[in-house]
């Protein structure tokens, strides 16, 4: 099975050190499902961390909006007491 390629799909099939390798018509390798767990889990990783940012930067926006609110009010209530319309 070494060195054959599927007329069909094109897939070279090499055998290395006892493991089979399989590779794209293109020649880059398909990734093994070791490789593909890893990535699933890094990308899961990436994924909560951008999720995590996200929270924190809504919480930074919240924040300013209620300190927008509070001056708003407060130069209003200033505006008032000086006579200011």
């Amino acid at each position: 099975m070494d060195g054959w390629v599927s007329p069909k799909t094109g897939v070279k099939f090499h055998l290395q050190d006892g493991l089979l390798e399989l590779f794209y018509p293109d020649g880059s390798r398909f990734e093994t499902y070791l490789e593909v767990l890893e990535r699933a889990a890094q990308e899961k990783a990436r994924a909560i961390q951008a999720s995590a940012r996200a929270e924190q930067e809504a919480a930074r926006a919240n924040q300013a909006e209620a300190r927008n609110v509070a001056l708003e009010a407060e130069w209003m209530a200033l505006r008032q007491r000086i006579g200011i319309k």
